[in-house]
């Protein structure tokens, strides 16, 4: 196991290895636990109701919003010291404003009035003071426990975290579900005591006692006062663009509670869920990974313009098609695999695609902002971003629309809006605008004839698997743009399997010794 050490030195180095092997390690936890979330949703989407979704989509976005607030953001700046001392002393202080803050806003929960709960349209959550005092503090306590392994290097930790969260929610919510517990704040619970109780203890148990150690004796107040001054632009900076972020990507689901009844938000939070699995899998991994070999490149002096240019195409190519083929094959089968009751959740899904897309893309590498510590740029696009998540939903209200294009005028915002800040990040490390944004024009072009004949296949009156082969038959004109336009993934993609191919054989020599 990779420990931290005393002497002066950059655990950078040691977290960087090939982004490639890296990316693989990180996936592989959101693999299985995405994996489980996938096959166990139709049983969970027919045990609760869509109003159910909607009250713990509620809760949990509540949860997530206050959960960046409690570090101050100094969890992002653990990955930067040159010293692991100095990290260890920025976890330490994440730690402890992490429970200070859970404290205090769980005492605001309690002082609630219940009309405020009736304005939601879940006021079943005004009694669920305890339960949110520990969602918060749980989740609180992962995000700068996650930073910390990755400062180290320890990806299978977080990946091994992230299955045993994921298999821990699962397990619960069909066991709450299954025993007749049906309501929104059972739901909530069972992410509570499930996932968000798992994780930060999977985290904390694969620590060793030489890193527990060693944090405990390189703290001091000495040192907690030196580095919440040395990086006091992350409280002042990346606290703001991180709640605004946090606060655009979670107020649809408040919004839609408000505005169109827990209903709608149910609908909204599977549509959503489902469709951010890409996202959560490929981009939430490269943009871990991306984070780390980042920090260690800019440590070292080194520019950061080829990273982010390989990087960017990679991310097209991982998104464009798959995204699009999700996007248009929901419609046809959420009925039959959640139950009639979601079969709208399916048009949420087609009318989300282009928002979720821009975010698969843009969200790993906006990332790279606060490693360019360009906390005030960081800061405006982000307020940008996050007026356009809240505002397209107030005006289609406002206008008297339905949700289905109230959802669908969000989702373009949302796209146009990640695009552009995405170009802001391209200019300000001298990437090519162009290149790029031709990258994805041809992806999204090489994705239009499959999605074509599936539409066609469906007017036809096909079968669904029929439109289903087709779609999925637009794979291989795809996948040969993908590697026409980067020769670097045959590499990546021989590895993999060559990989793969060693841990086969490693497993069958240990099984015949």
């Amino acid at each position: 196991m990779t420990t931290p050490e005393a002497t002066p030195e950059t655990s950078l180095a040691r977290a960087g290895g090939g982004m490639a092997r890296n990316m693989l390690v990180v996936s592989a936890g959101s693999v299985v636990s995405q994996a489980l979330g996938v096959l166990t949703t139709p049983l969970i989407a027919r045990l609760f109701a869509p109003d159910s979704f909607g009250v713990a989509g509620v809760f949990s976005s509540i949860v997530g919003i206050l959960a960046i607030l409690a570090s101050l953001r100094y969890d992002r700046a653990i990955t930067l010291p040159k010293h692991d001392s100095d990290a260890a002393n920025l976890l330490v202080l994440c730690l402890g404003l992490n429970v200070l803050v859970s404290l205090l806003c769980t005492l605001v929960w309690f002082c609630l009035p219940p009309a405020a709960w009736a304005w939601l349209n879940a006021p079943e959550l005004g009694d669920q003071t305890l339960l949110f005092g520990a969602a918060l503090l749980l989740a609180a306590l992962t995000i700068p426990l996650v930073t910390w392994a990755q400062r180290l290097g320890q990806f299978a930790r977080v990946s091994v975290g992230r299955i045993v969260a994921s298999l821990s929610t699962t397990v619960a919510s069909l066991a709450l579900g299954y025993a007749g517990f049906g309501s929104g704040t059972a739901l909530a619970s069972s992410r509570t005591w499930g996932g968000q109780l798992a994780q930060p203890l999977a985290l904390a148990v694969g620590s060793g006692r030489v890193e527990v150690g060693f944090v405990l004796r390189s703290v001091s107040w000495q040192g907690l006062r030196q580095n919440a001054k040395r990086y006091s632009e992350f409280p002042l900076y990346s606290l703001p663009a991180a709640v605004l972020d946090v606060l655009g990507r979670e107020s649809p689901a408040l919004l839609f509670a408000t505005l169109y009844g827990a209903e709608a938000a149910g609908l909204y939070a599977l549509s959503s869920r489902l469709m951010r699995i890409p996202a959560d899998l490929v981009s939430g991994a490269m943009g871990e990974v991306l984070f780390a070999q980042a920090s260690a490149a800019r440590a070292a002096g080194e520019p950061l313009t080829e990273l982010i240019t390989v990087s960017s195409k990679r991310l097209l190519a991982a998104a464009v098609w798959p995204m699009l083929a999700m996007g248009a094959v929901a419609p046809l089968v959420f009925g039959d695999l959640f139950g009639q009751s979601w079969s709208e959740a399916g048009r949420y899904t087609f009318v989300l695609t282009p928002g979720v897309l821009s975010i698969f893309v843009s969200s790993p590498m906006t990332v790279l902002l606060t490693v360019l510590e360009a906390h005030r740029l960081n800061l405006v696009s982000q307020t940008v971003l996050s007026v356009c998540y809240i505002v397209p939903t107030l005006l289609g209200a406002a206008l008297g629309l339905d949700a289905l294009p109230t959802l669908a005028l969000f989702s373009l915002t949302i796209c146009f809006a990640n695009l552009w800040r995405l170009v802001q990040l391209w200019q300000l490390a001298a990437v090519s605008v162009g290149v790029q944004l031709r990258h994805l024009l041809l992806h999204g072009l090489f994705a239009l004839p499959s999605l074509g004949a599936m539409w066609l296949s469906d007017q036809l009156g096909w079968h669904h698997a029929i439109s289903a082969a087709l779609l999925l038959l637009g794979a291989i004109p795809y996948a040969w743009l993908a590697v026409r336009v980067d020769p670097g993934l045959r590499d990546v993609a021989a590895g993999i399997v060559a990989g793969a191919l060693r841990r086969v054989r490693g497993l069958r020599r240990q099984a015949r010794t």
